[in-house]
């Protein structure tokens, strides 16, 4: 009897080693099926013919292939995102991103995922999102490490050297683009060569280092018109037209925007084509061709308003949340299984001999896996809570914008046409209208200022910096007599909160206007020292002070500042006499 049972468990052994080689051998021609077709996809790109590779694409990134060749099935959803990326449709290239990330975390392809993971990167910068860039560079970075990757390394040093130039951190930068051209040079790959002399000649222009730049550009140019990569060819072109356009020679800054707009059109690069249409305006502007420049700025506008879609950039935010919050939930769910596993095999191994042990170690391990699970749906519950925030914000300020915004400039355009026709109108209605045109026109940038806070997720010290520096331009223009000095180095770009940024420059809106008012100063001066995590905010004037202890308790805007300092848990220091002038200090930990 146990000698055929050996024998039928053989058999079947057998039967189903057959099986196996010839569902291997099918499996096998499958796999190189898809392999032919990626690789026809790929070829159809590099030629430019986006539509024919979007079609395989799309055709070999089924279940069928997600199920039989993962490997496949991921490249061919990382090339469906680039080539949504490359459109502007960053919601639908985040979409495949993430079905990509999906698979190679399931089958455990650590080859893919650094790939993945900077691609989304890649992104987050278009998105202007640069912490969240960073965060997915590194983590390539580091998923590239333990794979040995190097090339893929320096993508990632090369990625990071644009979030450096764009928040003007120059030399770090040039840093990190010249490390990954080391690389790029010693394994002979052109066009990656040419990507890192086009984005060291960027941050030249930006140095004003103009003759560095041109050459960086036309090393470039050299090596991208011999690998004919038109979508590089196309953005290099523009970078040399609009230095061009900076340096003063319209005759250049024009044959190259036209050469990057050309091409631009026809592999139908939206964003390159709003940025060429961008240099011939300004160019043009430089060259006093006005009629050029506003027909050039318009084309840019439609150009640019086709590319970034506003729905698109908060769907992007609702997307990267819902997956996280799958994630999440995925997480909870996994660590309940494992806890139920856990449990299950401990009953199983130790039997009824260490029942006591088992019990106590049950109790433990539930513990441990209930605060793992409260925590991921803390976690979930933030996410959530953060989105219907942010969701609210968003609806408050579309509202002021579509109401309040559009009767001010209703009265405001009103206003303007009794000005043009008040040669017909007495002195004192003369007044009255101009007193409310210059009334409608603060109120409009008011309502700008806090939409700014409002649709600001996040706001950098550099925001700031611009928006103080904007507000004294206008009363400078106001105040032609009153001479305004303005110092903010900013020497590491904080991250400031909503309320933090809008008490703050209220705070100083506010200061200035009371000096303009009622100080009859000749000279403001504003000062802002950053000293580790600690800002100091400064403002002088030299006019004819006053009494603090009379006005303190009757003052409504001394009140309001100091308010508005205390709510952001900051220090506000004031120096005044009468006819000595005043002086406000604010501190503030960020």
């Amino acid at each position: 009897m146990k000698t055929n049972w050996l024998i039928f468990i053989l058999i079947t052994f057998f039967c189903y080693s057959c099986k196996n080689e010839n569902s291997d051998t099918f499996e096998n021609a499958t796999h190189i099926a898809f392999e032919q077709e990626l690789e026809k996809a790929t070829q159809h790109l590099k030629e430019y013919r986006t539509d024919s590779a979007e079609i395989i694409l799309k055709k070999i990134a089924d279940d069928n292939t997600k199920k039989q060749a993962p490997k496949t099935y991921i490249k061919a959803k990382l090339n469906l995102g680039k080539i949504e990326s490359d459109r502007g449709e960053n919601v639908k290239a985040l979409q495949h991103y993430q079905k990509a990330m999906e698979t190679a975390e399931l089958t455990d392809d650590k080859a893919m995922i650094p790939h993945i993971e900077k691609n989304i990167g890649v992104l987050y910068v278009q998105w202007k999102k640069f912490d969240k860039a960073l965060e997915y560079y590194n983590k390539a970075q580091k998923s590239a490490e333990k794979i040995g990757n190097q090339e893929l390394l320096a993508d990632c040093q090369n990625n990071k050297g644009i979030i450096y130039e764009q928040q003007e951190e120059y030399e770090k930068a040039l840093t990190a683009y010249s490390q990954a051209l080391t690389h790029y040079q010693s394994k002979n790959i052109p066009e990656k060569i040419a990507m890192a002399y086009s984005n060291m000649a960027i941050v030249f222009k930006l140095q004003k280092k103009y003759n560095k730049s041109v050459a960086y550009n036309m090393k470039a140019i050299d090596i991208l018109e011999k690998q004919e990569d038109k979508w590089s060819m196309a953005a290099t072109y523009n970078n040399i037209g609009n230095l061009y356009g900076e340096m003063g020679n319209y005759t250049q800054a024009v044959e190259y925007c036209n050469k990057s707009l050309a091409i631009a059109k026809e592999i139908k690069a939206e964003e390159i084509v709003g940025m060429a249409y961008e240099s011939l305006a300004n160019a043009a502007a430089n060259a006093s061709d006005y009629k050029s420049a506003f027909q050039h700025h318009k084309d840019y506008s439609a150009s640019m308003n086709k590319f970034i879609n506003k729905e698109n950039t908060q769907q992007l935010s609702e997307l990267n949340i819902k997956y996280e919050t799958q994630k999440k939930e995925k997480e909870i769910a996994e660590t309940k299984l494992a806890s139920k596993q856990k449990n299950s095999w401990l009953i199983l191994l130790g039997g009824g001999i260490v029942i006591g042990l088992i019990v106590f170690r049950n109790f433990r391990t539930k513990s441990k896996h209930k605060q793992q699970q409260l925590s991921l749906e803390n976690k979930l519950l933030k996410e959530q809570t953060h989105s219907k925030m942010q969701e609210q914000r968003l609806e408050i300020s579309r509202d002021l914008h579509d109401s309040l915004g559009a009767q001010l400039t209703f009265i405001n355009s009103i206003l303007d046409g009794l000005k043009s026709s008040s040669t017909k109108l007495d002195d004192v209605v003369n007044n009255k209208i101009n007193t409310l045109s210059d009334f409608s026109e603060n109120s409009i940038t008011e309502l700008k200022n806090t939409l700014w806070v409002l649709n600001s997720e996040e706001i950098h010290l550099n925001d700031l910096k611009t928006k103080i520096l904007n507000f004294i331009k206008n009363a400078s223009e106001a105040k032609e007599d009153v001479k305004f000095n303005f110092n903010f180095d900013v020497l590491k770009n904080f991250t400031l909160n909503s309320k933090q940024a809008v008490n703050l420059f209220r705070a100083v809106q506010e200061i200035i206007n009371n000096a303009l008012k009622y100080a009859d100063a000749s000279e403001i001066k504003i000062d802002v020292q950053q000293n580790n995590n600690n800002l100091t905010i400064q403002i002088a004037d030299n006019g004819k002070g006053f009494d603090y202890e009379k006005e303190k308790d009757k003052s409504f805007g001394l009140k309001n500042i100091e308010t508005r300092i205390e709510a952001v848990n900051g220090q506000i220091h004031l120096e005044t006499a009468t006819e000595k002038g005043t002086v406000y200090t604010i501190q503030i930990a960020l």
